[in-house]
């Protein structure tokens, strides 16, 4: 879960929406990715897909290790139970829009109740791996004049389902991260209002609740170092010549590196993947 709550942190729903569909438009046709000065973006879009698949794999699995199975209703295709579903789902689909006003657009209303049947459905059509190599094809096409057309097959367009899909599951599993804060929000709104006594400017839930993610994503002893490692060459490389605003830049790293100094004592027991990694 903490994968999906850091995808919104640092990105949204509807960013990704478009950029999928950025890349498709390069992978299919000779105009490249429209940020071909910085390819970097279109890996970006990559990687942040392929945490989404990766937490949304793992969700699913534990969930089917303790609960069983996750069971879908599939038809034959062009049965009429199948017909009838598609006419249903159809049907559903401006209930859905009004209801969460556009921001779901793929999800029916039994996924809706049940997000695991999308994601189940998800990893039937293919697993975490083929997922992954299908989306490094995709950004290969983007990324160069040749075009996916030339190898395209009908399961493209249910490729784009799927992973839309994925993105309405992520937005609502944060809207449900939103309701579990508001539950807390009576514990959260004294504690700010307890640090407000002591700052001269006042803090907000947002912003400790950012600060929060920020330290438990990026470990502060990595960052001092290497911020540290950044004003060295800096320095270096401009020996001889000093901003005009140097001392204004040495308080304020100064500023920052005690902060972090301070936030690597206090974290010092936790538990990090990066240590479990070194391990």
């Amino acid at each position: 879960m903490k994968a999906i709550f850091n995808f919104f942190d640092a990105t949204s729903q509807e960013y990704l929406h478009k950029e999928l569909w950025e890349l498709l438009k390069a992978a299919l046709s000779a105009n490249c990715w429209t940020f071909m000065n910085e390819p970097g973006t279109v890996l970006n879009v990559k990687s942040e897909l392929e945490h989404l698949m990766e937490a949304f794999h793992l969700l699913l699995t534990t969930k089917e290790e303790n609960d069983g199975e996750v069971i879908l209703a599939i038809y034959k295709a062009g049965s009429a139970e199948q017909i009838q579903k598609e006419r249903d789902e159809f049907y559903q689909l401006y209930d859905v829009l009004n209801e969460h006003r556009g921001r779901i657009k793929r999800l029916t209303k039994a996924e809706i109740a049940n997000p695991y049947f999308a994601i189940k459905a998800m990893f039937l059509h293919y697993d975490l791996e083929e997922w992954k190599e299908r989306l490094s094809e995709w950004v290969e096409y983007a990324l160069s004049k040749a075009t996916l057309m030339d190898v395209i097959n009908e399961s493209l367009f249910l490729d784009v389902e799927h992973l839309e899909k994925m993105l309405d599951v992520a937005y609502l599993m944060n809207k449900e991260k939103g309701k579990s804060y508001s539950r807390d929000g009576d514990i959260l709104e004294q504690l700010v209002l307890e640090l407000n006594h002591d700052t001269r400017q006042p803090l907000t839930i947002k912003l400790l609740k950012g600060f929060i993610s920020f330290v438990e994503t990026v470990p502060p002893a990595r960052l001092s170092r290497n911020l540290r490692k950044i004003f060295m060459d800096y320095l270096n490389f401009n020996i001889g010549f000093q901003a005009f605003d140097i001392k204004e830049i040495l308080f304020d790293l100064e500023q920052l590196f005690d902060l972090l100094d301070m936030a690597i004592k206090e974290t010092r027991d936790w538990e990090r993947e990066e240590d479990n990694d070194e391990n």
